[in-house]
């Protein structure tokens, strides 16, 4: 007995021995070849043809790798027959559409296309339009008197200095006048005095030239005359520009017209610390108003 135990004992140690734990080997996919290419995918004129393969050689275990790569692949093919040419027909009509205008007169369009057939391999198209359209009707539209909007920001003073006008705007589209409704009464713009706080410089302006001054001879010619001008109208102020130009200006004169000029005599000898001298009044002089002699200190020499 004891010796058939230890031998039924030492069988299962053998088959122990003999079994592999081993992991279960990856098994990714791979592609089987080709199939062959289909038939071409046109009967005349060119077209393509197709074919196939599948990830089955072996196929991809659950979880490992599938295939890399695409199931089919395409390449153009011709079939060395030329098509017939087919001319363009119009399709049927579209339906026509909601009026454009919610009231009053509008238009309503349809469309058609030239896919019935579509012109192929130099056919014609079709002849005639796309689209018609028709004039449509809906009820009488309502009045809509104009009333303003509100009115806008106020704009920038007019002026960069001094006092100036500012403005804004307002426009009678709250809602627009329609179908006949009134304007909006009253204006689209007011305005207003605006105030810059900024002094602005005064350019300086010319008086009136004031009148001539005297002839610097009473009689004969040769003589000069000046008159003269302020800048004080207004004055330069707050960096204004002075005025431009000359403040007096001179002028020739003479006396012709208002009486000869008679000469003076020399003067005498030198008596008492004064000499003399006489202006002759011959001829015309004899008019000539004033003293006709004249004296001034002398001294001996």
């Amino acid at each position: 007995m004891t010796s058939r135990v230890g031998g039924i004992f030492a069988g299962i140690l053998l088959l122990l021995a003999s079994t592999c734990y081993c992991d279960n080997p990856v098994v990714n996919g791979n592609w089987n070849e080709w199939g062959a290419w289909l038939n071409c995918s046109a009967s005349c004129g060119t077209g393509t043809i197709t074919r196939h393969r599948t990830c089955t050689n072996p196929s991809p275990e659950i979880g490992e790798s599938q295939c890399n790569g695409t199931l089919q692949e395409s390449k153009l093919c011709d079939t060395n027959v030329t098509c017939p040419s087919v001319n363009g027909n119009w399709s049927e009509w579209g339906a026509w559409p909601n009026c454009s205008a919610s009231c009053a007169t509008g238009n309503i369009t349809r469309y058609r296309t030239c896919t019935n057939p579509s012109p192929e391999n130099g056919g014609s198209q079709c002849n005639g339009t796309s689209e018609e359209s028709n004039l449509c009707e809906n009820f009488t539209c309502p009045v809509v008197d104009g009333n303003w909007s509100e009115w806008g920001a106020w704009h920038n003073c007019s002026a960069s200095c001094g006092t100036g006008n500012i403005t804004r705007y307002r426009t009678c589209t709250n809602p627009s006048p329609e179908n006949g409704g009134s304007q909006c009464n009253g204006t689209a713009q007011e305005s207003k005095p605006c105030d810059t706080n900024v002094t602005c410089p005064v350019n300086g302006g010319w008086s009136d030239w004031d009148n001539w001054s005297p002839c610097t001879v009473s009689c004969g010619t040769g003589g000069e005359q000046v008159r003269s001008r302020a800048c004080n109208n207004p004055p330069p102020s707050n960096g204004g520009l002075p005025c431009g130009g000359d403040s007096s200006e001179t002028s020739e004169c003479d006396q012709t017209t208002q009486a000869p000029c008679c000469p003076w005599g020399e003067w005498s000898a030198c008596s008492g610390g004064f000499r003399l001298r006489i202006r002759d009044r011959a001829g015309d002089c004899a008019s000539v108003q004033g003293n006709p002699l004249e004296s001034e200190i002398c001294s001996r020499r």
